[in-house]
């Protein structure tokens, strides 16, 4: 269990890592030991606060809804492990002119949409409208990535980060060929 006066300090709206780090930190075993619990008190919360509850939703949700938020992580190193394995760092000129070309690319403005996790999420959304209104047994192509974007509105931990949305942009080019194209 934490401490309530740490998670005025802690709590981030548009990330869980602090929250979740702290109980895990504190007591791993807590909540699976008090999962009903846990559940009753949110739900009693949400009644007494219902317009919270809907804010928390839009703050988590925004990046896969709204274009315009960027939240890109990566890491360049390694976590410790037991298993020997560690980063040698090591400059070398292809590695230079990758860096450079990547940070040429992702300052440029032509890069945006193609990064843009909600732009992608409407214009496949078009594409699956259009599929199911016209009746066409490609439709069914969409349902994964129906279930996917709405397990993103329901559960996500984060609100715009690709890693999330990595399913969608793997299947993005067979999505919009199968939304644009008939096949007889």
């Amino acid at each position: 269990m934490i401490d309530i006066n740490e998670v005025h300090e802690l709590y981030k709206p548009h990330v869980s890592d602090s929250m979740k780090d702290e109980v895990r930190g504190k007591n791993p075993d807590y909540l699976e030991e008090h999962k009903l619990e846990y559940l009753l008190l949110w739900a009693k919360v949400g009644l007494k606060n219902p317009e919270a509850y809907i804010k928390a939703w839009i703050d988590q949700t925004k990046g896969y809804l709204n274009s315009g938020y960027e939240y890109w992580i990566y890491l360049d190193y390694v976590y410790e492990n037991d298993l020997g394995i560690e980063k040698v760092p090591q400059q070398n000129i292809v590695q230079n002119c990758f860096s450079g070309l990547f940070s040429l690319i992702q300052s440029s403005i032509f890069y945006l949409p193609f990064i843009s996790i909600s732009l992608w999420v409407w214009a496949l959304s078009a594409f699956g409208v259009v599929s199911f209104s016209r009746k066409r047994r490609e439709a069914i192509l969409y349902i994964p990535f129906i279930m996917i974007v709405c397990t993103l509105l329901i559960a996500t931990p984060v609100f715009s980060e690709f890693r999330y949305a990595y399913s969608i942009f793997t299947t993005l080019p067979f999505l919009c060929v199968v939304g644009l194209f008939r096949f007889e």
